[in-house]
């Protein structure tokens, strides 16, 4: 058999699987595109992670969290990528992006059905279905991939005038479980040049393709893709942070300034915060965070700070419903345990906060789907603009 055959398993230096007419997410990358510490780094926690899963007795919990670390560790690989200038970014010379494309394209009704893709500066991911051959079996991905690395390899090096290795030869694929997974993973490929910050919106980047041009509800998974897993520096704070530790009392004249107030924004309880926090840190405190006054001033100077999410033992309900209602995220759980400058991550959809500094992760419950939409939307008064109302079906 040859080895560009379709099987329903096979391996190279990672596990592939093709069930019989799967849907594929693929990513492949530039050969060097990544410095060796960096894949080290990776390959180590992944070996660190399906060491612990293996500890899970419980089948079904030890596939569900494989699965979700799988999901983990590709972004992490993906983010890298976004990130890096280390080796070649071919991609980013528009003559070679179009090739790339153009192949793709060229590829859709003869060996997949091609879903979407993304050409970035110095990888792409692919979406498509591969077809069923007049003999029954269906086209391996592995053919397909040959295929056309070969032809994009040798056409790009002639338009580049240069030699040697052009695309690493291992590459991430992954089976696409339901339809929700598919419009999911549709708007994480189409969102990527934003979340590299390339271009403002989806829709801008040349290189992007969906079949279904990410219309209705899927342009919703898009617009709203980038909120579901946030990732930067943690800012600690105590029990008891009320509203005027958030705006103190003595710029009160301010309030009319959201700009302005936000520079005073936690100064009581930290100075170093009203100086130095970024756009993209979090705030991480621990019981009745928010407590105080009504208004809104409070969760609208730290989104105008930046900040992606409180994290708090508990909330003060007010707090809690004006920060939703403005389009800050609010998080209960458990913040034992995280100190000022601590990387996370927080996932949005699956409930849970990684501290990527020290090593451990805590589990929250997801916010309904209302409140999901509404963040989405970017707050309570533009979700009701754009939906006319409150939009209960189809919230992410």
């Amino acid at each position: 058999m040859s080895h560009l055959a379709f099987r329903p398993f096979y391996r190279r230096h990672l596990p592939h699987i093709q069930p019989p007419g799967a849907t594929l997410f693929v990513t492949f990358r530039l050969a060097d595109s990544l410095p060796r510490a960096v894949i080290d780094e990776l390959m180590a926690e992944r070996q660190r992670v399906e060491g612990e899963i293996e500890q899970i007795a419980d089948p079904a919990e030890r596939a569900r969290q494989a699965y979700l670390e799988e999901r983990r560790l590709f972004r992490r690989w993906d983010a890298a990528l976004d990130a890096s200038r280390h080796g070649p970014r071919w991609l980013a010379d528009h003559r070679i992006a179009d090739l790339v494309a153009e192949s793709l394209h060229y590829r859709d009704g003869k060996v997949y059905t091609l879903h979407a893709f993304c050409v970035m500066p110095n990888h792409v991911h692919l979406v498509c279905t591969p077809l069923e051959k007049p003999d029954g079996t269906y086209h391996s991905l592995t053919a397909i991939l040959h295929s056309l690395k070969r032809y994009t390899a040798r056409e790009a090096n002639r338009i580049l005038g240069h030699q040697g290795a052009f695309w690493q030869a291992e590459s991430y694929d992954h089976v696409i479980r339901n339809e929700r997974e598919f419009r999911r993973i549709i708007a994480y490929v189409l969102s990527d040049p934003v979340k590299a910050g390339l271009v403002s919106t989806w829709e801008e980047w040349p290189w992007n393709y969906s079949r279904a041009d990410c219309q209705s509800a899927q342009k919703a998974d898009c617009q709203s893709a980038l909120r579901k897993v946030l990732r930067g520096k943690v800012w600690r704070f105590g029990d008891g942070i009320s509203t005027d530790h958030i705006t103190p009392g003595r710029y009160y004249h301010l309030r009319g300034n959201i700009k302005a107030l936000a520079e005073h924004a936690l100064e009581d309880a930290d100075p170093e915060f009203a100086k130095k926090a970024q756009p993209g840190d979090f705030v991480v405190a621990g019981r009745n965070f928010g407590q105080g006054s009504s208004r809104e001033h409070a969760p609208l100077v730290l989104k105008e700070r930046g900040i992606r999410a409180v994290l708090a033992s508990s909330f003060a309900r007010i707090f809690f419903r004006n920060a939703v209602n403005v389009g800050l995220v609010p998080i209960i759980c458990d913040t034992e345990g995280f100190e000022t400058g601590d990387e996370i991550e927080v996932d949005l959809e699956e409930g849970s906060v990684r501290n990527l500094t020290k090593g451990f992760k805590r589990s929250f419950t997801p916010l309904p789907p209302i409140m999901g939409a509404i963040l989405a939307d970017g707050g309570l008064i533009p979700h009701i603009l754009r939906h006319g109302g409150f939009k209960w079906e189809n919230t992410p």
